[in-house]
């Protein structure tokens, strides 16, 4: 429906953690794209991360809530990895600081 150009995942045979699930789901991606023209692009942990903090403060115009907020969203969704009390949307974000913190990797084409 889409057509994409690229498709990235994580590398199937490990992943970054060896979490069973990301691995199946990079499988999943993998399969997706087999003999077709995408092309599969493997996001790997180098030597080291880069590592960003983002302005947790500041507002989304387009989401009208602060990135913070945005963030807390998308960690509730993982509940099996991230146990946020209720309210913590409105946390000070030093709380957890892990989630004030955008980790990128390197990416590698097939």
């Amino acid at each position: 429906h889409y057509r994409p150009d690229i498709v990235l995942t994580i590398e199937p045979h490990w992943g970054w953690t060896g979490h069973c699930e990301h691995r199946a789901a990079a499988e999943l991606a993998r399969r997706a794209v087999y003999g077709s023209a995408i092309t599969l692009a493997y996001a790997v942990t180098g030597e080291a991360e880069f590592t960003d903090a983002f302005l947790t403060g500041a507002r989304s115009e387009t989401r009208g809530k602060t990135y913070w907020q945005v963030k807390v969203e998308a960690a509730r969704r993982h509940a099996s990895q991230y146990a946020l009390p209720p309210g913590a949307e409105n946390a000070n974000p030093d709380t957890w600081k892990d989630l004030g913190i955008e980790h990128f990797c390197r990416v590698e084409g097939r």
